[in-house]
This record gives structure tokens, sequence and C-alpha cells, in this order.
């Protein structure tokens, strides 16, 4: 079965007051940051990844933005250009993790703010977005 992406608003909670606690220079820089579940847990060599963040950029990020675009009462996209390709991070969950931990919520916790660490903007002549690597010793 392939794995499926839906709406992760608990994540999503979680996600957004740790932004504003630990992450700030996501909201100083503007970095727009998404949340989901997938419905299976991915393996990456071999172990399981709970969660995972991404940079959308490009199409993908275009796409994103286009589909979600409000309509206009006559029908047509109202599109800012400037927002149709802006960058913007992406946290995926593994649903079947999260509900494993519904009893441990600080693990959730810390999930999500694992998550957020990966997640960089540095100002430079532009806001410039990037993931980080999580190295384990």
């Amino acid at each position: 079965m392939p794995n499926k992406f839906f709406p992760a608003p608990e994540v999503e909670e979680i996600g957004r007051e740790l932004i504003r606690v630990n992450h700030v220079h996501l909201l100083e820089h503007n970095a727009r940051v998404e949340f989901c579940f997938c419905s299976e847990i991915p393996k990456k060599n071999g172990k399981e990844n709970w969660g995972a963040a991404q940079k959308i950029s490009g199409k993908t990020a275009f796409l994103f933005q286009f589909k979600s675009a409000k309509l206009s009462p006559n029908g047509m996209n109202v599109l800012d250009s400037e927002k149709l390709n802006e960058e913007f991070f992406l946290i995926t969950i593994a649903e079947p993790i999260w509900s494993k931990l519904k009893k441990k919520p600080a693990m959730r916790r810390a999930l999500v703010d694992h998550e957020l660490m990966h997640c960089q903007a540095a100002q430079q002549k532009r806001v410039r977005r990037r993931i980080s690597e999580t190295r384990i010793l």
C-alpha cells in the first residue's frame, strides 16, 4: 500500500508553539512551516524514520501555492507571483508512531522539536532556507 499524506493538526499546534518558544529565527525570517502525517513509517538505511523535515521549493512549492490560492468571485485565481515560488518547510510525522506516543506527550513534543531543529533560516542578501542533517555519533 502506498504511503498517504494527510493534515496533522495536533502536530501543527505543538509545532507553532515550539516555533514561538524555541525556533524564533523562523519567525524572524518569515519562514513558512507546514505539517502533515504520513500513513506508514518510512525507513532509511534500514531504520525507522519517525519524522522528516524538508525544504519545499521549485515546481513543488509553485504547485502547492497554486492549489492553495483562493479563487476570486469571477473564478480566476488571485495569485501573488512572489508567493507562488516561495520556499517553505514541510514537517512530516509518521502517524503510526504519533499514535503510539499518545500517552507520552513529552516524546511527541520532542519529536516535533527535533524536526524543527533541521529548519534553518539565515539572513543574507535574501532569506536563505535550508535543511540541516542530524549527525549521530
